[in-house]
């Protein structure tokens, strides 16, 4: 069950320390100054944080202790004429985890003034921050604080500490200072101040703070932590998401203002889990303050809504995309394929040169009437009862299943790649392997296309192993895995490849493998065939290979992944 997190009210932590002050003045001898002290409460206005008050943000469950050294101290003063000014101080300690806190500091009392209890006489509270104090004043400072402030009747902000993860303790001195002449009568002079410590949660700005696509960057995939809030960190200095606990929101993409779905997964990485659908037009301007180019990239060819016929030439340059219209893939794990131009094993028939799926049993085409209120899960299409993506009694369908658009590998990668691949066909000794990458894509900014190396953090083979699928266990089909990448959290489509060229059958091009494999892009360029062949992750109905190569006049997926 995937949820779109909305920001919640963040309810505040305040806890309270009061003491009295009391003041005992002989005019001619000792004056003995106690500060009645009350140990720090919680009080109902509590900001620890639940699962059910999970912010936008990736705010995580927090503490806050107070506590304070004594509960009494006892000050000895003897008055001049002149004043004479003493110091009673506290140590407040405050332990955070996951927190951080602003201390405030007030009188309780309706005056601001120590009061004598049994006269009219009072010790003024100091009016403004001074270094010295003038007879019969008194006031606070902090630690090393030279100053004196004066006591407020409403809370006044006295230390702050930026909310952390991890645990912080903090020690602060807290010295009240009276002067006291000869001139105020013996008496007892009192006041109750407050400390008050209201806490913050840490918190990041992870995917769940965004909005846009292009508002996403390396630190704030980092920064987004799993549903269950663990603050465990990898060496990449990323939050840990274990299986189950991935976060996910849809985002739009300013190019276009289409939303789509994005998580953070166990590899550590954000990816995208629906298939890129940007239109390509000719002329459109795609600039690095959009897309993931290093310069503006103007699109050579508008994009085709009818599948090619016959074959055609490969090249690193074309940059030919297509789209057939706005189709779900409502089966996801039956995996009955639908291809041009003969019939298949989902009882359709595609004519060369026909929309593909118009006639494709288990895609249904969803561009009117149809909402994408949906949650895939187990249910009916048609005769076939299994887990499925849309619901034709209620129009509605899940978007991660959207087919998308289809891209030739130099319309993916913004015919980036074609100076690398020259490069590699003049002077091969010039560029090893691992260099052998595109360096830009039509991702949004902030984004790219998935290496095909396995080696790479990057990759699809580092995704699917965070899962503890290693390639022998991928299949056969019995152990289900082929059916698994199609679910929550991968949701992988199998849209099949429009294909560049007459396969072994002589079929002409168009869509293979519809409803049975996907295929999607990488940025790598496989060195020894760099006049043909490009790297690609591929599932069929027999395996998974993160490594397979591909002529650049085919026609696949895109799924991009954070930078």
């Amino acid at each position: 069950m995937h949820k779109i997190n909305k920001a919640h009210q963040v309810r505040l932590m305040t806890l309270e320390s009061s003491w009295r002050m009391v003041g005992l003045i002989s005019c001619g001898g000792l004056a003995l100054l106690i500060l009645f002290m009350v140990m720090p409460v919680v009080t109902n206005r509590s900001s620890a944080l639940d699962q059910a008050h999970w912010t936008e943000y990736g705010a995580v469950p927090s503490a806050i202790a107070l506590s304070l050294d004594t509960k009494e101290l006892e000050t000895t003063i003897t008055p001049t004429a002149g004043g004479v000014t003493a110091e009673s101080t506290a140590r407040l300690s405050i332990n955070t985890q996951n927190a951080g806190f602003e201390l405030y500091l007030s009188t309780l009392d309706s005056t601001t003034s120590m009061s004598s209890t049994n006269s009219d006489y009072e010790i003024k509270s100091i009016t403004n921050p001074t270094a010295s104090l003038s007879p019969n004043t008194w006031g606070y400072r902090m630690n090393d604080d030279t100053m004196y402030q004066p006591i407020s009747l409403e809370p006044t902000l006295t230390t702050t500490l930026p909310a952390e993860f991890g645990s912080e303790s903090t020690s602060l001195a807290l010295h009240f200072g009276h002067n006291v002449d000869t001139a105020l009568p013996a008496g007892q002079y009192t006041n109750t101040v407050v400390l008050s410590a209201i806490a913050s949660s840490a918190k990041v700005q992870g995917l769940l703070g965004l909005n846009y696509m292009q508002d996403m960057t390396t630190n704030i995939c980092n920064n987004t932590i799993g549903t269950d809030f663990s603050t465990e960190k990898d060496i990449h200095d990323s939050f840990i998401i274990k299986p189950g606990q991935e976060p996910t929101k849809q985002l739009i993409d300013l190019r276009d203002n289409k939303d789509y779905w994005v998580a953070k997964l166990a590899d550590g990485n954000c990816w995208m889990t629906q298939n890129l659908a940007l239109d390509l037009v000719k002329g459109k301007v795609l600039t690095p303050s959009d897309s993931d180019v290093t310069k503006g990239w103007t699109v050579p060819t508008s994009m085709e809504n009818t599948p090619p016929v016959g074959s055609y030439a490969k090249s690193p340059a074309d940059a030919r995309s297509f789209y057939f219209g706005k189709y779900v893939y409502a089966t996801p794990s039956l995996r009955k394929y639908c291809q041009s131009p003969t019939a298949h094993n989902d009882g359709s028939t595609i004519a060369p040169g026909e929309t593909n799926f118009a006639h494709c049993a288990n895609f249904q085409n969803v561009e009117t009437g149809w909402d994408p209120t949906f949650v895939a899960g187990e249910g009916k299409w048609g005769g076939y009862s299994g887990y499925v993506s849309a619901e034709t009694t209620t129009k509605t369908y899940d978007a991660h299943y959207l087919v998308g658009n289809y891209y030739q590998w130099g319309a993916a990668t913004a015919q980036s790649g074609v100076a690398v691949v020259d490069q590699i066909v003049n002077a091969p000794d010039s560029l090893d392997g691992s260099k052998a990458i595109a360096p830009n894509s039509i991702c949004p900014k902030g984004w790219q296309l998935p290496y095909a190396n396995s080696a790479e953090i990057k990759s699809f083979k580092k995704l699917v192993s965070s899962y503890g699928w290693t390639q022998t266990n991928f299949w056969p089909i019995t152990n289900n895995k082929g059916y698994e990448i199609v679910k929550e959290p991968f949701y992988f489509v199998y849209a099949g490849v429009i294909a560049g060229r007459k396969n072994t059958d002589n079929q002409d091009a168009g869509l293979w493998g519809g409803g049975s494999e996907f295929r999607l892009w990488s940025p790598n360029i496989v060195k020894a065939e760099a006049l043909n062949a490009a790297y690609i992750f591929y599932s069929s109905t027999n395996f998974f290979n993160d490594t397979s190569r591909e002529y650049y006049n085919e026609s696949h997926s895109i799924r991009c992944i954070a930078r």
